[in-house]
């Protein structure tokens, strides 16, 4: 079963609605002949309501977070070029861009959930919602670095006014190349270093940095919210003769 019939049934609150002429299902819309079962203010069929149950217990598994990862992954991405872009031309850090991104990434690895949902694809969402927005401070972070690097070099370059530069005296032995290995390892060592500075950075400007830090928090609340496993709040069987003529449950 897909994520549509838990959002049907909107399990974050009960939405009664005006009964219909027949009494029907909310979900397979067949007419409620004998009995009835009341599901999270909706009125559900036997069939349903036990098909529903056994598809709420049944966990997505390595498959299915596989799946929430990389739609995470590809949302978290989206969002830190929109959250870059924004700060990058508004010069401001946007709380509803923390929201969008905590939106974006709760949804993605809700859907790769099937609605699911639980405290394993509520902590991967909160992690891939809050390394998106720190990771919008990367480019920044490279910009610094190659700053100071610049410097650095102009610093310690020997000066020469008279441009007579001396020949070197002996030539060094070349360095053996690197081997791939030890390039892609290096590789991803200063990736990892970058990406761990910039999940730090809120944090590094202590008080200074409280608004930017509660603008995170927005947005990994976000995420955490759209995750959180429904729950089913089942009562019946009712029968179709004492059921009131406002009950809510009809589509």
């Amino acid at each position: 079963m897909s994520e549509e019939p838990f959002t049907a049934l909107q399990f974050d609150r009960a939405e009664p609605t005006q009964a219909a002429a027949g009494w029907s299902c909310a979900l397979c819309s067949q007419p409620l002949v004998h009995q009835y079962y009341d599901v999270n203010g909706k009125s559900l069929c036997s069939d349903c309501r036990l098909r529903l149950e056994t598809t709420l217990k049944t966990r997505p598994g390595p498959a299915g977070f596989l799946k929430a990862l990389v739609a995470g992954v590809g949302a978290g991405v989206l969002g830190a070029a929109i959250y870059y872009a924004v700060r990058a031309v508004t010069g401001f850090e946007l709380s509803l861009i923390a929201i969008l991104v905590g939106w974006m990434v709760g949804k993605a690895v809700r859907w790769g959930a099937q609605g699911k949902g639980g405290w394993a694809y509520q902590t991967l969402a909160v992690f891939l919602t809050y390394m998106s927005i720190v990771s919008s401070y990367v480019p920044l972070i490279l910009q610094k670095f190659e700053e100071r690097s610049a410097k650095s070099q102009a610093a310690t370059a020997p000066a020469d006014p008279a441009g007579t530069a001396k020949p070197a005296a002996a030539a060094s032995p070349a360095k053996p190349p690197a081997s791939p290995l030890h390039r892609v390892g290096s590789f991803l060592f200063a990736w990892l270093f970058i990406l761990g500075f910039a999940a730090a950075l809120p944090f590094l400007a202590g008080v200074k940095n409280v608004l930017g830090i509660v603008i995170i928090g927005i947005g990994v609340w976000q995420a955490w919210k759209l995750n959180r496993a429904p729950a089913l709040n089942v009562t019946g069987p009712y029968e179709i003769r004492d059921r009131p003529a406002s009950a809510p449950g009809t589509v």
